[in-house]
């Protein structure tokens, strides 16, 4: 009973982080000491959240046997990191404001785990704390590389105005552009290291790749690992940004997201096999 209590008060936690930077949005002609309160306020609510998602995903995962590694936990620790690497880069970046959208996603997947499979573990057999690290910098690199999805999108939205030279609107409760481009690069490089640690030691569990049906996910892996790694050479090399950067970093996570979730969807929700 213990488990739902703590995975709905995440959930509200969440929400009510969210409501407060609307309404933060919706009063910013206040005063700057008000502003500064409700700003710190929803920061620690929703870090709040996160910490209780944290714990909700514990109970549900971690088990003596293995870890419940099924779709919805999947879903629930993707949504967990992204919102939680928001809000803690809000502590030292002016990106607080682009937490509104994530704070739903976090919702949703902290509520997730309620609809969970709560039958045997999955992965029992493979040596634990190589199993850990695999998982977690398999989930750790899929969601800094999401979030630079969305700062992707966000900053083809804001060249699109400034080019246009609309610069009203959402333009000014989205962070400067400069910062934007700035931390898309340092999550993309992040993500990219992750990613690197986790293919390597994906080898570890790998027998046969047509037999564990990992041939899709591990060539659509590889495909993604090589746009974000040119992409990276490419801003060394040459000053990459703008354009040329948003078409690379979506073109590499599609390939991601179709690596990590779409054999799993066809695995469990269609064939109704695990994977492991």
């Amino acid at each position: 009973m213990l488990g739902p209590i703590i995975t709905v008060t995440a959930a509200v936690c969440y929400l009510l982080a969210m409501l407060l930077l609307v309404i933060r949005l919706v009063r910013r002609t206040a005063s700057p000491l008000a502003t500064d309160r409700m700003r710190g306020t929803a920061l620690t609510v929703g870090l709040l959240g996160t910490f209780l998602h944290g714990v909700s995903l514990w109970m549900v995962v971690v088990h003596p046997a293995g870890l419940n590694l099924g779709l919805l936990n999947i879903i629930s620790l993707v949504g967990w990191v992204v919102t939680g690497v928001m809000l803690l880069s809000a502590l030292r970046q002016r990106v607080l404001n682009l937490a509104i959208p994530l704070l739903p996603v976090g919702t949703l997947a902290v509520l997730s785990t309620l609809l969970s499979d709560k039958g045997l573990p999955t992965l029992v057999d493979q040596p634990y704390p190589v199993l850990v690290s695999h998982v977690f910098l398999s989930i750790a690199s899929y969601s800094l590389l999401s979030i630079a999805a969305v700062l992707a999108i966000v900053l083809s939205f804001q060249e699109r105005r400034l080019r246009g030279r609309h610069p009203g609107g959402l333009l000014r409760i989205l962070p400067p552009l400069e910062i934007t481009e700035r931390l898309l690069f340092q999550l993309i490089a992040l993500g990219f290291a992750g990613l690197t640690l986790a293919l390597f030691s994906g080898l570890f569990f790998v027998d046969n790749l047509f037999a564990q049906h990992l041939v899709h996910k591990t060539v659509l892996s590889l495909a993604a690992w090589v746009l974000f790694g040119t992409l990276l050479w490419g801003r060394l090399q040459f000053g990459w940004r703008g354009r040329v950067a948003i078409r690379w970093t979506l073109s590499a996570f599609a390939l991601l997201a179709l690596a990590y979730f779409g054999s799993r969807i066809v695995l469990e929700v269609f064939l109704g096999q695990r994977w492991g």
